[in-house]
């Protein structure tokens, strides 16, 4: 036998009955919202409301004049160093993450930054990651290229003064490691030339050693690296003053200022805190509206 239920007409859910049931738990509704609201307020101060700050410099390349003084004595005493060691190394220091953590370790300045990354259990290396990088443009034609940085940081931080002084620290180590390897060149040379002039001294050779091809003098030395002390002890004796007065040079300042513009702030990004609130309304609403349609359609 078939059964035919019959719907009554109590089982239908009146639109009607069911917006006046809501309105009705209005006061329930307003609550469980407010409480989300009010959570996702608490929420948002517990996160880092601090804003990231982004900061470019720009540096300029020394000219190459600043190196002559090396280079065209270096290279007549057959050592092979140019500037572009130099300014390699300064590129890569300047991105250097390890390089980076150092000079904050060193810096007394910055303590509410230190404190920053005590707060967040982590260090500068970890911190910087992805956030100081490298960019360039061309001035002129006539110029060369001029080198532009950005870095992301902390609004705790006073970022451009931390720029300027990093690019300087960054330029004072690669300085430091060009002269330590000039310097080590050099005494190398030193030596080998005593060597020779030792030589030289001893078999009472003080002039230049002229060759001669087919009966005929001619006016090239013979300087092959084995025969240095043909040179005589009077060239070698020179050659060797002339170095210990370029060793004393290295000892002096060199002036390069690396900075062409200052640091300066060129955007920022700001955490927008107010969102959990608004995600706590819409979260309380959803949930209290649900509530209540339970209860009007039970």
């Amino acid at each position: 036998m078939i059964n035919n239920k019959i719907k009554s007409p109590s089982d239908d859910i009146d639109l009607k009955d069911l917006l006046s049931g809501l309105w009705s738990d209005k006061k329930l509704i307003s609550f469980i919202t407010l409480l989300f609201v009010f959570l996702g307020y608490i929420y948002s101060l517990t996160l880092n409301k601090s804003v990231e700050l982004e900061s470019k410099i720009t540096i300029t390349e020394p000219a190459k004049e600043y190196f002559s003084d090396f280079s065209i004595f270096l290279k007549d005493a057959q050592i092979l160093f140019h500037e572009e060691v130099f300014l390699k190394n300064f590129r890569i220091n300047i991105l250097s993450l390890d390089n980076l953590q150092r000079f904050i370790d060193q810096n007394n300045e910055i303590s509410e930054f230190k404190a920053l990354l005590l707060e967040r259990q982590t260090n500068a290396k970890k911190y910087f990651i992805d956030k100081i990088y490298r960019g360039s443009k061309k001035i002129d034609e006539e110029t060369s290229l001029t080198n532009s940085y950005y870095l992301n940081y902390s609004e705790i931080l006073d970022g451009n003064k931390f720029l300027d002084e990093y690019i300087i620290y960054s330029k004072n180590i690669a300085m430091s490691n060009f002269k330590d390897q000039i310097r080590y060149q050099i005494n190398n040379i030193i030596l080998l030339y005593e060597q020779n002039l030792e030589i030289a001294l001893n078999i009472n050779l003080s002039n230049p050693l002229i060759q001669s091809l087919d009966g005929k003098l001619q006016s090239s030395l013979l300087d092959e690296p084995a025969n240095i002390y043909f040179q005589g002890a009077l060239v070698l004796q020179k050659r060797i003053s002339h170095l210990k007065i370029l060793l004393k040079r290295l000892d002096g300042k060199f002036y390069y200022d690396p900075i062409l513009d200052s640091s300066a702030v060129v955007g920022s990004n700001t955490k927008n805190l107010i969102m959990y609130p608004f995600y706590g309304l819409l979260i309380g609403f959803i949930i209290s509206l649900i509530m209540s349609l339970f209860r009007v359609i039970k």
